[in-house]
């Protein structure tokens, strides 16, 4: 993994890009996505904690690096996806987008109201089913890693047996007598 972080020293001289916030294997993750991934999360948490909500908690919770982190990690699983050949079908996007009930009016997805909530939460169509289609794709990586996961039964059992293994201890008590403890 070839990681450089160029948000701290990017600028005139400085030999990096300022436009890159970040680059994992060679692909870059644009300053742009780092400031949409920082409000988005920004926004969530100013929700979460309401008029509690500061500068000074940001700070605390290190915010800046939690999301730079979170796009590294995701960027790192969807290369993983691509090397293992997972894709999502335009059809498997549709069908989690129009099962979606916060789409739906009536029990129906109504793109009215698809469009409608996208705009009110300022992102494109675009924009959200890449996200979507992102998500799925960690899935399939995560339902993969998951299958190929393999304990044998002696395995299995030598974990079972050192989870409830007890060891008898026999020590002096002041009073001299020694004690066995199980």
């Amino acid at each position: 993994i070839f990681l450089v972080w160029g948000m701290q020293s990017a600028g005139p001289g400085s030999g990096r890009d300022a436009a890159v916030a970040a680059t994992v294997n060679g692909e870059r993750i644009s300053r742009l996505e780092f400031q949409r991934a920082y409000q988005q999360e920004t926004e969530g948490l100013r929700r979460l904690y309401g008029d509690r909500w500061n500068e000074d908690l940001a700070r605390e919770l290190n915010l800046p690096s939690r999301v730079l982190d979170g796009l590294i990690t995701s960027r790192l699983l969807l290369q993983e996806a691509e090397r293992h050949g997972l894709s999502v079908s335009r059809e498997e996007l549709a069908a989690v987008v129009m099962e979606d009930p916060l789409f739906a009016e009536e029990g129906k997805f109504r793109p009215e109201r698809y469009r409608r909530l996208l705009e009110a939460n300022r992102l494109t169509p675009e924009r959200y089913e890449e996200a979507i289609r992102q998500g799925l794709l960690q899935q399939k990586l995560a339902t993969l890693i998951q299958a190929s996961a393999k304990v044998s039964d002696a395995e299995a059992w030598e974990a079972f047996r050192t989870a409830k293994e007890k060891v008898r201890v026999a020590y002096v008590v002041p009073c001299g007598e020694p004690v066995e403890y199980w």
